[in-house]
């Protein structure tokens, strides 16, 4: 955890850069939060994976959100439904 407190102090603040016509509001988009955030992961030897998984009882897809550390093997993971 020690190393994603360090990505989380560089991380700093990110700004809203795309614009949603629909909503006439601003938002961040995934390609620039993955530019910002995946070298600062790799300055702390973690890696970032992001695999679709199914669960095929309920016939759901999941977006699985995982940061790993191959030294340690340990992981953190965050599961959004598709």
């Amino acid at each position: 955890m020690k190393r994603i407190l360090e990505v989380k102090k560089k991380i700093g603040s990110l700004s809203k850069n795309s614009k949603n016509p629909f909503f006439k509001s601003q938002y961040l988009d995934l390609h620039s939060l993955l530019e910002a955030v995946e070298p600062l992961l790799q300055e702390q030897g973690l890696v970032l994976l992001q695999p679709i998984e199914s669960d095929y009882e309920t016939n759901t897809e999941y977006v699985v959100t995982k940061i790993i550390c191959p030294d340690t093997e340990k992981s953190i993971e965050e599961k959004i439904l598709l």
